[in-house]
């Protein structure tokens, strides 16, 4: 998954992206994820209102299952870029393997009609390859939320769909892949709110993989060290 095309940014910068109020994870080179942020828990449908944070229901997942798991809520008709750059990098990381990592995004794509043809005529190699836009609908136990001054605004509302840039960097040191979640400028008071909600109910934890897979995930409240 290291791509030298992707922008690198120092380990500084990666713990950083990691404490900011909007969603990010750190994978390895096959797309594991090895840290994510609250936010990442949340827009992946990982935090249940009233119950604790589940470290596992994100650390040492691939992040393609992730994602396909939730094609429901990425319509294909405004997710082209996402669909196409998404396929082409399973298939540069599969090669016809098989690999467990990437078959369940593989056979959702396949399931459907019109994502198995993006999949079938993804470009292998397409240009700006670490970044794409995602307009998904956004989790269903916290989609209604209090809106003021902003595009999302009208009181007690449902937001259709949550758009974001999606931007890949390599950390230096060969660290990982780090994934930002950049919301729109015009959306960011949304997604501080909703922080700063999770943040009273959760406390603001980057949650890590541990280095002995057999102990529990850990939590922490202070920045994550990339190793």
């Amino acid at each position: 998954m290291f791509d030298f095309d992707y922008p690198k940014v120092r380990q500084s910068l990666g713990r950083a992206a990691l404490q900011d109020p909007y969603p990010a994870w750190l994978l390895d080179s096959r797309g594991v994820i090895h840290a994510a942020n609250l936010m990442a828990f949340w827009l992946w449908e990982m935090l249940v209102p009233g119950e604790p944070v589940r470290p596992d229901s994100l650390l040492s997942a691939s992040n393609f299952s992730v994602q396909a798991s939730h094609f429901e809520r990425i319509p294909p008709d405004q997710n082209g870029e996402f669909y196409s750059k998404r396929s082409a990098l399973v298939k540069r990381l599969d090669a016809n393997q098989g690999s467990p990592l990437y078959a369940p995004f593989i056979a959702a794509m396949k399931a459907d009609p019109q994502l198995a043809y993006i999949f079938e005529h993804a470009i292998p190699q397409p240009g700006r390859k670490w970044e794409y836009p995602l307009r998904i609908a956004p989790p269903r136990q916290w989609a209604r939320v209090e809106h003021e001054g902003d595009p999302y605004e009208a009181g007690q509302q449902e937001v259709e769909l949550l758009e974001f840039q999606v931007t890949n960097y390599r950390v230096e040191g060969e660290a990982g892949i780090l994934v930002v979640y950049n919301p729109r400028s015009d959306s960011l008071s949304f997604f501080e709110r909703q922080y700063s909600q999770l943040v009273e109910m959760y406390g603001n934890s980057v949650y890590t993989q541990p280095d002995n897979k057999g102990q529990e995930h850990e939590e922490s409240d202070q920045p994550l060290t990339i190793q």
